[in-house]
């Protein structure tokens, strides 16, 4: 009841229909909002943010129609949810980026997503309480499965090496969740995410797709083969030597590998803007992938589904040089008589990504070896 909210520092004090008036923190941002983040949790034991705002000497529901300094002029504020019968603390609605409504007419016009299909997207998977509940129920995932986890993990040489991964991966995963599971955090992430795929989607317009689609017609007529396979698994008896054979010992391969594409990407005229060269996974995140994402669904020979233990970035600036390099990387890898590309993934395509981040990803074996590597091909819009 936003009338009955009464200001005391850094508190509040509100009655609803309670028999005990509710205390919370107070933050009060330049423009006269007011964040107030009860002291009681929701289902998912998180804090409860609403917003109302302060006009100088009450607490009011609708923000004040004042040109605030900073604010664009005919941008929306932050909108106060509106009240609930049910008494239960809605999320507001985030305000929409200032090029939000142009790039929906333009969407209309040139048929590409644009933002009002990213909030669709967004709002299918429900609201923030319930995202909350999925990172949640992830968490329980980790507690549970830890036992199999550490099955896993007797079956493996060097379990002792391992068992000091595992407890740093799980270190790093639950601090990433943990700062999620707080609500204004996880709100501000989401409303993070929405800009940025409506920034994706502004500069993915209508005249880059009609270049990308020329571009790998002209270059790439094969590419839907290798589109079409299934996923390439690494041909290694453990973890361990996934691990130790790709980060130690064929990644001097695969450098010399991708300093000879480069090579040849130079001598065709293929300008590269960037290149990472080859780089290897760290050992928390592949253990986390391997035990926890991949062991989940193929138990002991999870870890053979890791495809990115050794990988490489390369950058673009037009989709002509990127799909001129993917047809080098086809005769490259068919020349060295080692499986030639196994797979890629061109996220480039609308069909295979409506909106959002994209690139190109190809999958071949690490020369010399039977460890599956991936390459990455980047236009520079999206990287």
């Amino acid at each position: 009841d936003w009338k009955h909210i009464t200001k005391n520092g850094g508190q509040a004090t509100w009655s609803l229909k309670h028999d005990k008036p509710a205390r919370a923190c107070v933050s009060e941002s330049n423009d006269g909002e007011v964040i107030i983040e009860r002291n009681f949790g929701n289902f998912f034991n998180a804090p409860v943010v609403e917003r109302c705002y302060w006009d100088g000497s009450n607490f009011v529901e609708n923000q004040p129609s004042i040109q605030h300094e900073g604010q664009q002029q005919g941008q929306p504020p932050v909108q106060p949810p509106a009240p609930d019968p049910n008494n239960q603390p809605q999320q507001p609605t985030p305000a929409a980026p200032s090029n939000t409504t142009d790039m929906s007419q333009e969407s209309k016009e040139n048929g590409v997503a644009g933002s009002r299909d990213v909030n669709a997207f967004i709002n299918k998977f429900g609201a923030v309480g319930e995202l909350m509940g999925i990172i949640a129920a992830h968490m329980e995932f980790m507690e549970t499965h830890e036992k199999r986890v550490d099955e896993l993990i007797g079956k493996q040489s060097e379990p002792a090496i391992l068992r000091a991964a595992k407890k740093n991966a799980l270190r790093t995963e639950k601090e990433l969740l943990e700062q999620l599971m707080h609500i204004t955090a996880l709100s501000d992430f989401l409303e993070k995410i929405i800009t940025i795929e409506n920034l994706f989607n502004s500069l993915y317009n209508m005249e880059q797709r009609e270049l990308q689609k020329t571009a790998r017609a002209q270059y790439c007529k094969n590419i839907a083969t290798y589109e079409n396979r299934a996923k390439a698994l690494s041909e290694v008896e453990s973890f361990s030597q996934l691990m130790f054979g790709g980060t130690n010992v064929y990644i001097k391969n695969f450098k010399l590998w991708i300093a000879d594409l480069e090579h040849e990407c130079k001598q065709h005229g293929i300008k590269i803007m960037k290149s990472s060269g080859a780089n290897g996974k760290k050992i928390e995140r592949a253990f986390y992938k391997a035990f926890y994402v991949y062991g989940a669904t193929h138990g002991d020979a999870g870890f053979k589904q890791m495809t990115d233990v050794l990988r490489c970035t390369l950058v673009f600036d037009d989709f002509v040089p990127l799909y001129r390099c993917f047809a080098v990387i086809e005769t490259l890898a068919q020349r060295d008589d080692n499986g030639g590309i196994l797979r890629c993934k061109d996220r480039f395509e609308p069909s295979q990504v409506p909106f959002g981040y994209r690139d190109l990803m190809i999958n071949m074996y690490c020369p010399d070896s039977r460890i599956v590597c991936e390459v990455q091909l980047h236009h520079v819009m999206f990287y």
